[in-house]
């Protein structure tokens, strides 16, 4: 029983009575028993709850999972509560017992009967196991902070239950770890029961954290990751958890990281001796731990209890974590008798991960959403390493498997890196071969004696055997039956050569040399190398190690750990590459995955192509198409290299780069970083266009970006250049010179607009040399050019400027294309042309014309002023000369 704040808790072990006409083993029946030994984890007040949210609504799987949790209640627990006197000493489990624990009850508030521990001030009870009870608690004292508390319970203080409670409270002491609940003090209560003060964690255990937020399979991985090196260093202090199980580890949020705790060392072992002095040891035959999760050797009750017990309870959770379910069902385990259920853990056979989801059914939708992840991709994601891993942690013989959880964590980290994996499958025939030879140890030494002497004899008779009439020839056409295949356990035109268990399954099929290779099918071929086997009808392997062909007529050239499952498919060499669909190719590199049918990776690193036709020429990390989808909706599409880059629809391309986009239908990105075509959906942003640059978005129908940087098109027929400039109007075009980060973007304003900003100027030629042109720090266009591109009119004579304005027709009105409604006076284009004969009888008329008129205007009315001033100065005189008369009369 762990000190840290969880929910659900149960006991370790808890049995139900067995029906003895067993159901049949239906998709439903399978969710159903796996909801049912969850709904078993919950206090039952609880379990309801649970069990309606988990159905997603399906009325007749919570009616299953009812009528199983009813039967459960209904017939009891198997082993029921201790009936000794609580004070009297416990005595020793009979062989092949279980050690008790009372049935979960309720959680209610504050039952230890004191209101204050130390400085701790109990608010309510978490949890409770056989021998103790946790509480979440304030400490009021030097530091105030939630903490969790384990107590002895009343009456269970016996010899045997304070040496383990005692033995738990040191072995948590002793560790530090981060992903360790972290210990923080202990003592006695004022009735003398012993006590010790943890870290409060607040979070769901890891399964319902990786299913609630749907965790993909890479993020299960590091979270358990995480969690084998929390376990791995309780193994480099001296213990052995010996009950591992998903709701021992706990995911508590950090600072928005998931950081997972390993809690409850209640029945720790000590590698190295007790704990204390007085820490009592596992009697021979009991059985601790939790049916589902125990090692076959703690299933037996064996003593000798190591690191590799609990790697194996660690496999079963990274198990669990990929498929759903453990690998044998927990709701199986829990309804069987003890020794059925050991001989179950015994000699039940290894399915791969892989394998069952591939045979989940109808399940494998509800268990593939959880993993976010479209459910034909899932058994693939899974599939080759991850099998490999967990059969190795699995093993039922504890020498294969991992030494250490420090060992799976690290084998686990290189499949997260891409790396290759310690771990083997155990089903290749070597393996299978090395466990023979361990189990007829003496046989085979009394063989080996044999055949020494044999070769020995036969060496002896050598240098005369031939000599003997009739034995050249004899041996000649035994050479010739073995070439053609003809002798006992091959099959009709098989050829083997080479040593060390090669093996032909199929007609006519051929393995060249090497060792552990197979030709399993007919007309299949493997050339060579090392546990190389051509499965499917007319497949071949050429060499390498670990490569497999299982598509009909497929090619694994080389390399190591290829594999094909589609028909007339092709891997060429490298590492790890997979082709799963028909038509395929992968030319070489690490770690390539075709799923898409004619589809093509020319090489590099964990490149992806999950839809036809595509092709992606190189580079890294790079993806057509997307491994959830439902249908095929990235046909034709194309990367040509580059680092993660991702062409998600029809005929989309990239060119190469860095993290570059193709998000529509035909949309392009060149190259650049960071850049973005079409919007996501299949249609909006479709034939979006980025020539290269860097964190460009052309997200609009048809819309382009040349180039340049941060620039945004989302205007449909939109086009930005520069830097920084936005078009996210339809039809608009928007430029901007190079702009600081905190300068404001250039945006478009109206639909089918040209805005630009450009602080050197603006210049719009004519023709090579003409037009008018905007310098910096004008605020408007200069219509006048230099004497040098002007050539004098013909027409000389003088124009009556101020006449013809008088006849012109000067109004008000508004331009029927503008929007807006703003109002202009101004005579029209044609008229100005019929008065002054200036422009173009169509109303081309330039602002120089404008510009000319108005100047010609100013100067004649200039001009009169001076001709009425002079006029003007003659009446003044005239009037004064007059003035002067008529004052001398």
């Amino acid at each position: 029983m762990g000190v840290c704040a969880r929910t659900p808790v149960r006991a370790s072990v808890r049995f139900g009575s067995r029906s003895k006409v067993r159901e049949p083993m239906t998709d439903s029946l399978r969710i159903a028993k796996q909801i049912f030994a969850d709904a078993l984890e919950l206090p039952a007040d609880k379990r309801l709850a649970f069990i309606k949210r988990s159905a997603h609504g399906d009325e007749d799987l919570e009616r299953r999972v009812l009528d199983l949790l009813k039967a459960h209640e209904e017939a009891g627990t198997f082993l029921g509560t201790p009936t000794h006197h609580p004070r009297e000493q416990s005595p020793p489990s009979e062989p092949g017992s279980v050690a008790p624990e009372p049935p979960q009850q309720d959680v209610e508030p504050q039952s230890s009967g004191e209101s204050t521990i130390g400085h701790y001030h109990i608010r309510r009870r978490i949890g409770e196991g056989h021998y103790g009870e946790v509480f979440e608690a304030e400490q009021t004292a030097p530091i105030r902070r939630r903490v969790a508390i384990k107590v002895l319970k009343r009456g269970v203080d016996t010899n045997q239950t304070l040496a383990r409670f005692h033995a738990e409270r040191q072995a948590i002491a002793t560790l530090d770890h981060p992903n360790l609940c972290r210990f923080l003090d202990a003592g006695q209560t004022a009735d003398g029961r012993p006590y010790f003060v943890m870290d409060l964690v607040r979070g769901p255990n890891i399964r319902e954290y990786c299913d609630s937020n749907r965790l993909s399979i890479h993020d299960r991985v590091q979270l358990l990751i995480d969690a084998c090196r929390g376990v791995d260093h309780a193994h480099r202090t001296g213990l052995v958890h010996r009950d591992l199980k998903p709701s021992n580890i706990l995911v508590e949020v950090r600072d928005d990281h998931a950081v997972p705790q390993v809690i409850d060392f209640g029945i720790a072992r000590a590698l190295t001796g007790p704990i204390t002095s007085t820490a009592p040891g596992t009697i021979h035959g009991q059985m601790m731990g939790t049916p589902g999760y125990m090692s076959p050797e703690q299933v037996a009750g064996q003593m000798d209890i190591d690191p590799r017990s609990d790697v194996y309870s660690l496999g079963c959770v990274l198990f669990e974590l990929l498929t759903g379910s453990t690998p044998i069902p927990r709701a199986d385990l829990v309804r069987m008798p003890i020794g059925e259920m050991q001989q179950a853990v015994r000699d039940s056979a290894f399915t791969p991960p892989s394998e069952v989801l591939e045979s989940s059914g109808s399940a494998l939708q509800t268990i593939a959403r959880r993993r976010g992840v479209d459910s034909r991709r899932l058994p693939n994601l899974v599939r080759g390493e991850l099998d490999w891993i967990c059969e190795k942690a699995l093993a039922r013989d504890k020498t294969d498997r991992y030494a250490n959880a420090g060992e799976l964590a690290d084998d686990l980290q290189r499949w997260l890196d891409g790396r290759s994996v310690t771990a083997r499958p155990r089903h290749m025939i070597g393996a299978k071969a090395r466990r023979f030879f361990r189990q007829q140890r003496t046989r085979l030494r009394r063989g080996i004696m044999i055949a020494a002497a044999l070769v020995l004899i036969f060496a002896l008779l050598a240098g005369f055997i031939p000599g003997i009439p009739g034995v050249p020839q004899f041996m000649e056409r035994s050479m010739e039956h073995y070439a053609s295949g003809r002798r006992i356990g091959l099959p009709e035109g098989a050829w083997v050569n080479g040593i060390r268990v090669n093996r032909v399954g199929g007609k006519y099929g051929l393995v060249g040399g090497g060792r552990e290779n197979r030709a399993a099918s007919d007309f299949s071929m493997v050339g060579g190398g090392a546990g190389n086997i051509a499965a499917g009808h007319g497949s071949a392997v050429g060499g390498g190690k670990y490569n497999v062909a299982e598509g009909v007529s497929a090619v694994v050239a080389g390399g190591q750990m290829n594999i094909i499952r589609g028909p007339v498919a092709t891997i060429a060499g490298g590492d790890q590459n997979q082709v799963t669909s028909g038509y395929g190719t992968v030319g070489g590199g690490q770690k390539n995955r075709v799923t898409g049918r004619h589809a093509t990776i020319s090489g590099g690193l964990e490149n992806r192509v999950f839809d036809q036709n595509g092709s992606i020429g190189g580079g890294y990390q790079n993806r057509i198409g997307n491994d959830d989808a439902e249908t095929v909706q990235a046909d034709a599409a194309t990367i040509g290299g580059g680092i993660k880059n991702l062409a998600l629809w029809r005929q989309a391309t990239v060119g190469g780069g860095y993290v570059n986009n193709a998000l529509s239908d035909w949309t392009t990105v060149a190259g650049g970083a960071g850049n973005q075509s079409g919007s996501g959906d299949r249609f909006v942003g479709s034939a979006a266009t980025v020539g290269g640059g860097q964190k460009n978005k052309a997200t609009g129908t048809n819309s382009a970006i040349p180039g340049g940087g941060w620039n945004e098109a989302s205007g449909e027929g939109s086009l930005a250049a520069g830097t920084r400039a936005r078009a996210t109007h339809d039809g608009s075009f928007t430029w901007s010179d190079l702009t600081a980060e905190d300068e404001p973007p250039v945006t478009s304003d109206a639909p089918n607009s040209f805005t630009a900003r450009a602080r050197g100027g603006f210049r719009f030629l004519t023709s090579l040399t003409d037009g008018p042109r905007l310098k910096p720090g004008q605020g408007g266009w200069s219509s006048l050019l230099a004497a040098e591109h002007l050539t004098p009119s013909q027409s000389t004579e003088p124009i009556d400027i101020l006449g013809g304005i008088r006849h012109l027709e000067i109004r008000r009105y508004r331009f029927a294309a503008e929007q807006g409604g703003r109002d202009h006076l101004a005579p029209t284009a044609e008229q100005f042309h019929q008065v002054f004969g200036l422009g173009s009888p169509d109303g081309q008329v330039l602002n120089t014309d404008l510009d000319g008129v108005a100047l010609l205007a100013i100067q004649q009315l200039l001009d009169r002023i001076k001709e009425q001033q002079v006029q003007i100065e003659q009446l003044n005189q005239r009037i004064k000369a007059i003035e002067a008369r008529s004052a001398d009369k």
